[in-house]
């Protein structure tokens, strides 16, 4: 069903269930983004959240990068505007939330 699709991008909702059952410092949110964009300091994040050693990785391409056979995937066309712009005004107001509650922007 596509609103099963849809809800998938609610992440403050998501975020919310984990918090109810643990403490936000607890918590590290991790932007798939920022995985692709800076893998050495996002990893650094996570291993200095979780107070573990580092370990090396391979250099590649966001999550690949990080775990052997990560996501590689693509698309063969580009999402047309209209859709694009659809999904930004559905996602706008959770965007919203997410940035005020929980300080991430998307």
């Amino acid at each position: 069903h596509p609103m099963s699709v849809l809800r998938r991008g609610h992440y403050a909702e998501n975020l919310a269930r984990y918090l109810a059952l643990f403490p936000r410092d607890q918590l590290l949110v991790v932007r798939m983004e920022d995985l692709n964009e800076a893998p050495d300091e996002t990893m650094a994040r996570v291993y200095a959240f979780l107070d573990v050693k580092p370990i090396p990785f391979t250099r590649g391409h966001g999550l690949s990068a990080v775990v052997p056979g990560g996501n590689r995937g693509g698309y063969k066309e580009q999402m047309r505007e209209d859709t694009k712009a659809r999904l930004e005004r559905y996602y706008a107001p959770l965007n919203a939330h997410l940035k005020r509650d929980f300080g991430i922007s998307l």
